[in-house]
């Protein structure tokens, strides 16, 4: 389905086309986009998940701005509170401390970061992502308790982590229940996956926590490496301690053919996970 196109009331004409960052990501690989006469009023909405980690977030933006022009959004939302949480401009988004924000609240929504004992945080601080606002859901059907841990005093829970700068720019890290405390630190799966995927054999990864009698939790990680490279965990743990420290670098290494995903093409962590460590065909680290 392609992008829809309409008049605006000046006569001139507009197209809108919303992807996700999965079925934006091949864009990269085509011509220019002046080949295909999209325009200058052209618009490209991204949403519905973090992009694929092969190629840092910045550079693939950059990409696509180069695709498809100057016309790049984004807009962060949730079911619970659909795509009206913040957002971003095109102009906005060509500013280089942007590339990595998912825009400012949008004027139905109030946002804020929280800590785990419920109190706002300035700006700069990381903590929960928090929304209230007229368009936010009464609740989860037939589901009491679960409504009861999302929305406390008004505040939607969005499970996710981050935090807002200065300007009012929002900077989401990771999700709250995937980050993991390994030796009193807690370290963000996407920070650890963005790392391994600078690596040139590495097609893509994720990386979750497992119990761990020494570090509390211990950084595992799962990687599809190119075709008929050879399976390297020092060289390839070494390669993220040189970009994060030793904290962050995974202590091991699954070796496998592809990542599980949701039914919605989302590579999910928690079924990653549950397929390496009872999945004999997942290669483990010599």
């Amino acid at each position: 389905m392609g992008p829809r196109r309409h008049r605006s009331p000046h006569g001139d004409r507009r197209s809108h086309g919303p992807g996700v960052a999965r079925t934006r990501q091949p864009a990269r690989r085509r011509p220019p986009v002046g080949a295909y006469a999209v325009g200058d009023r052209a618009l490209y909405s991204t949403g519905s998940q973090p992009a694929p980690i092969e190629i840092p977030i910045p550079q693939r933006i950059r990409d696509c701005q180069q695709f498809f022009g100057p016309v790049i959004e984004t807009a962060y939302g949730q079911v619970e509170a659909p795509q009206i949480i913040c957002g971003m401009r095109a102009d906005e988004l060509r500013e280089e401390a942007n590339l990595l924000s998912v825009g400012r609240p949008s004027s139905v929504a109030t946002v804020g970061i929280m800590n785990a004992a419920g109190a706002l945080l300035p700006a700069a601080e990381s903590g929960e992502i928090v929304v209230r606002g007229p368009l936010l859901m009464n609740g989860y059907l037939n589901r009491p308790e679960e409504t009861a841990g999302a929305l406390v005093d008004g505040w939607l829970h969005t499970g996710d982590v981050g935090e807002i700068d200065e300007r009012g720019y929002v900077f989401i890290r990771g999700r709250l229940r995937e980050l993991i405390n390994t030796g009193g630190f807690k370290v963000f799966p996407g920070e650890v996956e963005g790392a391994l995927a600078m690596h040139p054999d590495v097609v893509e990864c994720a990386v979750f926590g497992v119990p761990d009698a020494k570090w509390g939790e211990a950084v595992h990680a799962a990687v599809v490496l190119r075709a008929q490279v050879p399976r390297d965990e020092h060289a390839l743990r070494d390669f993220v301690k040189a970009t994060l420290g030793s904290v962050k670098a995974p202590k091991r290494i699954w070796w496998v053919d592809a990542l599980a995903r949701n039914a919605a093409g989302k590579v999910s962590r928690a079924d990653v996970r549950t397929a390496v460590l009872g999945d004999s065909s997942a290669s483990r680290p010599a």
